[in-house]
């Protein structure tokens, strides 16, 4: 079985540090969140990743592809026209079959007790205010309608960011259709929208219960995320730690140097980072970075940047950036 992972969106959410990094490529406890998102897959026996990617992201394609125990290639979307034309790419690759799609800044456990694979599937999450998402309407254990981003939502329900579709040569033909019609909702070509021409020709689709489902779609998202996967305190053995207080859970890698500083709650910190007289919580700090004198209790901070003498509520610095007060 064949996954398709879209991932060629620009990362203006997670500006400044996508501006350096793929928004994929930026890390939770020392791995992409692209990591994250993969491990669903092995549940449904996925052998091999398509990534569509834009065409800035060539020059990360190996690292991208190294994500994940999995045979992987790629395709290109050149121009950003919305989801559904960023799975149609994919059809260069992936002509017929069964195929898993699960987008690039979704991390999801999901329940495949009754799952059969000669249906199709769409991961359902139930959330207080759906009206940014997809949204999808049951009966009778079966998915009847879905609306992309309704001001007026019927359901909590909402489309959270895995696919399985049984035939994926049905859903290639729903977005050639889109696209043939010019149907757009917001200005792009939707997901959302192939799968409603798709439900009303086929009435082939059922709920996948999603357990848990984490958003990478904004900074502070990713800082939310990272809360939930720290979930233990882990330090390394070749870290270094001088006359210093740490509040768990942390997660320290090795070859970091902490002195006379208090670190903590929910902190990452990279190998070969440096801190000193300093007092942090709920940040996430990337390889090489720097940081003396100073008090931070929310950001994410860029590979080796460097920060001295600030005090600050909330920061998110990309790579090599220098701050000093």
């Amino acid at each position: 079985m064949k996954a398709i992972i879209p991932i060629a969106g620009k990362g203006t959410r997670t500006y400044p540090l996508s501006f350096a990094t793929p928004k994929p490529l930026l890390r939770i406890k020392g791995k992409p969140t692209l990591y994250y998102v993969t491990k669903v897959l092995k549940k449904f026996g996925v052998k091999e990743v398509i990534y569509v990617i834009s065409p800035n992201m060539l020059e990360f394609i190996e690292d991208i592809k190294k994500v994940g125990d999995f045979k992987s290639d790629y395709v290109i979307q050149e121009t950003p026209r919305g989801l559904g034309d960023a799975v149609l790419c994919a059809e260069k690759k992936i002509k017929k079959g069964n195929c898993v799609i699960v987008l690039g800044d979704s991390i999801l456990d999901v329940n495949l007790k009754n799952f059969e694979k000669n249906k199709n599937y769409i991961g359902v999450y139930e959330v207080p205010d759906p009206r940014r998402f997809g949204v999808v309407v049951l009966g009778n254990d079966r998915i009847v309608d879905v609306e992309e981003k309704p001001e007026k939502p019927k359901t909590n329900l909402i489309i959270c960011g895995i696919y399985y579709i049984s035939k994926i040569e049905k859903l290639f033909s729903a977005l050639r259709e889109i696209k043939r019609k010019n149907i757009k909702t917001k200005g792009e070509y939707q997901l959302t929208d192939a799968l409603q021409i798709l439900l009303k020709k086929t009435g082939d689709f059922y709920p996948l219960k999603v357990k848990k489902w984490l958003d990478t779609g904004t900074l502070n998202e990713i800082l939310e995320t990272h809360k939930k996967l720290l979930n233990k305190t882990q330090i390394s053995k070749k870290a270094k730690i001088k006359n210093a207080k740490i509040i768990p859970p942390v997660w320290i890698d090795a070859k970091v140097i902490i002195e006379n500083s208090q670190i903590g709650p929910f902190v990452s910190i990279e190998k070969e980072c440096e801190i000193k007289d300093s007092k942090i919580q709920n940040t996430i700090i990337y390889q090489g970075a720097r940081i003396s004198k100073s008090e931070i209790k929310k950001g994410i901070i860029g590979d080796y940047s460097e920060i001295n003498s600030l005090k600050i509520k909330e920061i998110f610095v990309t790579n090599k950036s220098k701050i000093i007060s």
